[in-house]
Parts: C-alpha cells; sequence; structure tokens
C-alpha cells in the first residue's frame, strides 16, 4: 500500500503492488533495503575496521560510503552485490521516471510532487525540467521515496 501511495502521489504512477503486479522499482527498493540491513549486521565490525585504512584504502569519501577497501569488500559479499545491483536498478528507472516527465508535454499542467518540482524554479530563475538538473532530480526521487516509504511503512 505505501509504495502504491507513494508512487501515485510523488510521481504520477500507478504501481498496483497490493493487488499483486510486479513493479520493478519497488522489488529494487524492498531488496536494496533487506541486503543493505543485512550487510551492515554481518559485516559491520568489518566495515569498522576497514574506516581505520588510511586513504587511498580508506576514508576519503565523495559520494561513497566508505574506501576503496570498503568498496571493493562489498562488491565480495552476496549481501553487498545485491545492494549495488538494486541501488543501480533503483537509479536507472528514476532516469527514467525523470525523462519521461521532461518528454512529457503536459508536465505544466500535472500535480504530482515530482510536477511540481520540476516545475518550480531554480536558483537561477530557470525551470527543474531542464536535463542538467537530471543527477540532481534523481537524488530527489530517491530521497522521496526512501523519506515516504520508511516513514509510513
Amino acid at each position: 500500500f505505501t509504495m502504491d501511495s507513494i508512487m501515485k502521489i510523488f510521481f504520477g504512477r500507478e504501481t498496483r503492488t497490493m493487488l499483486g503486479t510486479n513493479d520493478p522499482y519497488a522489488t529494487a527498493y524492498d531488496e536494496a533495503h533487506r541486503s543493505m540491513v543485512a550487510f551492515w549486521i554481518r559485516n559491520i565490525a568489518i566495515s569498522g575496521a576497514l574506516d581505520l585504512l588510511p586513504w587511498p584504502l580508506g576514508p576519503f569519501r565523495l559520494n561513497a560510503v566508505g574506501g576503496n577497501m570498503a568498496k571493493l569488500f562489498r562488491g565480495m559479499t552476496k549481501e553487498g552485490r545485491s545492494l549495488i545491483k538494486n541501488t543501480q536498478i533503483l537509479h536507472k528507472i528514476s532516469l527514467e521516471i525523470i525523462d519521461a516527465k521532461l518528454n512529457d508535454p503536459n508536465l505544466k499542467s500535472q500535480r504530482d510532487l515530482l510536477s511540481l518540482f520540476m516545475n518550480a524554479e531554480d536558483e537561477n530563475g530557470g525551470s527543474y525540467a531542464q536535463k542538467k538538473h537530471r543527477e540532481f532530480l534523481t537524488a530527489t526521487v530517491l530521497n522521496f521515496v526512501i523519506a515516504g516509504r520508511d516513514t509510513t511503512a
């Protein structure tokens, strides 16, 4: 119910997961969440130790969790590989949602949260409905879903 509501209110998409319809976005979200929890429960001590390593093996963080050894370690575990795979799926589908909105001639008249956000003005007085804002909008989409799903589930 939560994912169906979020997808409709935030993006204007009908998912109907409560009726048994498979939605790749909802599936990837659930799998990424399960994988993340399982990874950290099973590997918190190792991950903490890897954070103590000096750069380039350990922490220098720019849009990444952990250093190079932590990324390598994540890729070596079943849970870590599942997390990586499912976050890539979420990113890809988020971009598809954004691109569909960018190419929709009726974007100005839509009332879902993402459309309203895209129709707002950016800091330069332009619209967020521009290709240059795709990565920012992707992060926004994922934040909407994470905040909405985890607080209502």
